[in-house]
């Protein structure tokens, strides 16, 4: 009997056609082939002390730093929808719990590392304090996506606005939560490099797998789709170097506590 391709049925653009060939390739653009579709890299606006980046209503893959000590970030993001509806706040963290000194005023970090909780990923992110000392973020379920939590969670490598600047998750993988590296203290002999300010930063990622496949996958936007406030950039492709990242496994990973959080309907947004 003779394989038919599915491409045209299932209306996929890349991956395997199940009978050994291809359904297509994307260019410089990123081909999910579990979902056979071509999604694409965007860049939100970028952030610092005092604001928050734009909600896309988009998943994050990656970060981005700019400034000294990371002053602004901006999150990578694939053009997958998430669901709008209901978003989940973290607490602030930063390089240090509460204040590093007692002059300082205004909100201070509540720890150095949060997590979305199970099946969320991040979606957008705010800055507080100088220059973007604490971040929060906000979490929201992937649109016809899962995020997996039987795969071990992968911790990228540290990265500040040094070198490239960027840190993204392994292919087909989201942010699913955030880490401050702790700074130095000058009374513990630090006088450079202290990692104050929250300058380094490292990702937690979790894959995400479709709920269904082709065209039928609506979590999946075209670029003429894709929300004003983002713009399309390089997708990175020798980020899927395992040389960047680590395993943890589950229950390593930290979860923020429901209490901890605050949730919105943001219908009317």
């Amino acid at each position: 009997e003779q394989c038919v391709p599915h491409c045209d049925y299932l209306s996929m653009q890349c991956g395997d056609d199940g009978c050994g060939g291809n359904c297509g390739s994307c260019g410089d653009t990123m081909c999910n082939e579990d979902v056979g579709r071509c999604v694409q890299v965007v860049g939100t606006e970028w952030a610092g002390s005092g604001s928050e980046i734009g909600k896309s209503e988009l998943v994050s893959m990656g970060m981005g730093c700019r400034g000294s000590h990371c002053s602004e970030v901006q999150l990578v993001q694939m053009g997958i929808s998430v669901d709008g509806s209901v978003y989940m706040e973290s607490p602030w963290i930063s390089d240090n719990v509460g204040k590093r000194y007692f002059w300082q005023k205004g909100q201070q970090a509540d720890g150095l590392a949060a997590d979305c909780p199970e099946g969320m990923a991040v979606s957008w992110i705010e800055c507080q304090g100088k220059k973007c000392d604490n971040l929060r973020f906000y979490c929201a379920k992937p649109l016809n996506w899962i995020v997996d939590l039987a795969a071990e969670a992968v911790v990228t490598d540290w990265f500040s606005e040094e070198a490239e600047g960027r840190r993204d998750c392994p292919a087909k993988h989201v942010v699913v939560g955030m880490e401050c590296q702790k700074s130095k203290a000058i009374w513990n002999g630090c006088i450079k490099s202290c990692a104050d300010y929250c300058d380094n930063k490292r990702l937690r990622c979790r894959p995400i797998l479709p709920e269904k496949s082709g065209s039928a996958n609506r979590g999946v936007l075209t670029q003429s789709d894709l929300p004003a406030n983002v713009t399309s950039i390089p997708w990175v492709a020798g980020d899927d170097d395992n040389s960047h990242f680590f395993s943890i496994s589950s229950s390593k990973q930290k979860t923020v506590g429901a209490a901890a959080l605050l949730c919105w309907a943001l219908a009317a947004w």
